[in-house]
């Protein structure tokens, strides 16, 4: 092996070691519940409802705009989540609050500022899905997701480039490579329905 080789070997070595163990709890994390979710988390998550009404002060819903509903039903409802979606037309608004496994709807009607709530929590294992989902988990949660799926690449060409590197496991190497690419392609053709 060349001393270029040799460098580029030990190069992608400490790459993919030290880029790899950062990244082991999560890469573990986002393989186990991604199993589970492809099982619908064997129906762990089912969603827990409830609801409730409150009367909100009719100028506030007419005039207050969006700043001032949102607290007054903070207020109302004892509400924490973040809003994720706010909408008001001529007859009435529509606030949602959500966070990984909850989620407030809230229906207000313009004219007299009642307010129905529905409240929905699918427990740790919805919370535990919508974060593999990334769904209502936020700018930074999402910011771990690419992180991860970075490290996931890096992880896996570097390991690539490694076995090439070694003369002895090369053509096994590449045909194992070769033979997963095939097997995917076959059950992607065969049997996903399109």
């Amino acid at each position: 092996m060349s001393p270029i080789a040799r460098n580029l070997s030990k190069t992608l070595r400490t790459i993919h070691i030290y880029l790899s163990l950062p990244g082991l709890l999560l890469f573990a994390f986002f393989a186990i519940t991604g199993i589970l979710l492809n099982h619908d988390f064997f129906g762990f998550d089912r969603p827990q409802t409830s609801s409730g009404r409150a009367a909100l002060p009719v100028e506030v819903v007419r005039t207050g705009g969006r700043e001032a509903v949102v607290r007054t039903l903070r207020s109302s409802f004892g509400l924490q989540l973040p809003v994720t979606r706010y909408s008001s037309d001529s007859d009435g608004m529509e606030v949602v609050f959500s966070a990984p496994g909850n989620r407030v709807q809230v229906m207000i009607d313009r004219d007299t500022g009642g307010a129905i709530a529905t409240f929905e929590s699918r427990g740790v294992v919805g919370a535990l899905a919508d974060l593999h989902k990334g769904a209502q988990s936020g700018v930074v949660w999402r910011a771990v997701m690419d992180i991860t799926s970075v490290y996931l690449l890096i992880s896996a060409l570097s390991g690539t480039f490694l076995m090439l590197s070694i003369p002895k496991h090369r053509r096994s190497g590449v045909l194992t490579l070769c033979g997963g690419a095939i097997a995917v392609l076959i059950v992607y053709c065969v049997w996903v329905p399109r």
